[in-house]
This record gives C-alpha cells, structure tokens and sequence, in this order.
C-alpha cells in the first residue's frame, strides 16, 4: 500500500480540505475505504470517469459501510480525479519532475546568497526544502511576510520553503526578497 497528499491536484489553497491519496494491490480494493474513482466509456464511446465499486451497503446500511463519505468529500475527491486526468496518462509525472526541478532551481539560487544555505539536511526534495541562514530565522521570515511571502521557521536559523508549479511565477521575486532581507 502507498499513500500521499493529493491536495495540489486541483483544489485551492483554502484552510482546509486536505485530501490524501493511496493505491493497494487489487485484491484489497473491495476493502477499501472511501470513494474510488474508475475510468469507463460512455455510450458513445467517450472517455468518462465514475464512482466504482461501491457495494449497497455504503449507501443503505451505515452501520455495515466501509465508509461515509459527505457530498463535500466527494466534490474534493470529484475535483481532484478531473484534474488527474486533464493532465492525461503521464501528467502526474511530469508534474511531479516540474516540481522536483522547481526546487533544486530554487535550492540552488538561494544556496548563491551570502549567509544562506539550501538546501540543508540532504539533496533530495520534491517541493519542499530548508533553508539555512546566519541570521535568526523569525526575522527573516517576518520581513519576507511583508513582501507578501509566506515560509515556515522550523528552528533558530532554519526556515522551510516550498514552490510548485502553481507559484513557480514568484520564485525569482522570492529570491529578490531573500537577497534583500538576508543582506
């Protein structure tokens, strides 16, 4: 079994619904909770997707269901499977290689200024890294705040940064207001 957090897959930033998303060997499918979304043709042979496997119980006998999922749950769901397959058969990877790309460019820029280093810890990294720096971390993440920037301080002089493909525009500013605040 895998698990990970699908929250990026076409859902907003919004405070709140996370999503998580898993994969098993199909002979644990029918004993998985949740809501599986299946792949089918429709009557005209147009790809279409649909809510699978679900047995009566999920529907009509509570105390019996492997799951109860409210209508908002699956609209998360619903949103995320529609964003999985508009980015066709081998979107995720690309996406995923984007993001992996985004932050060892960004890694790299960053490590170029004076009095920060990135990543710290290791070398590998999907979208998220820490940043290093001689100055106390609180400071510089209150000062990149007011450039409207938002990183988490995880120690004295550590801060975490994260970039994806969704605001893969603002790294160059990001790094802008590194330079600035760090200096």
């Amino acid at each position: 079994m895998v698990v990970g957090e699908a929250g990026v897959l076409g859902l907003p930033a919004a405070y709140g619904m996370g999503l998580g998303m898993f994969a098993c060997k199909e002979e644990f499918l029918r004993q998985v909770p949740g809501r599986l979304v299946g792949a089918t043709e429709d009557a005209d042979g147009t790809r279409a997707y649909t809510l699978t496997l679900q047995t009566r119980e999920q529907h009509i006998r509570k105390q019996r269901a492997t799951s109860n999922i409210c209508t908002n749950q699956a609209w998360v769901a619903l949103r995320a499977a529609m964003h999985a397959a508009s980015l066709g058969a081998d979107g995720l990877v690309d996406l995923a290689e984007d993001c992996v790309t985004l932050a060892q460019d960004l890694a790299a820029d960053l490590d170029d200024i004076t009095g920060l280093q990135a990543p710290v810890d290791d070398r590998h990294h999907f979208r998220e890294f820490v940043v290093g720096t001689d100055q106390p971390a609180a400071a510089i993440a209150d000062d990149l705040a007011d450039e409207g920037f938002a990183v988490h301080v995880i120690g004295d002089h550590r801060l975490q940064v994260c970039i994806t493909d969704a605001n893969a525009h603002a790294a160059d500013d990001l790094v802008a207001a590194f330079e600035e605040v760090a200096a």
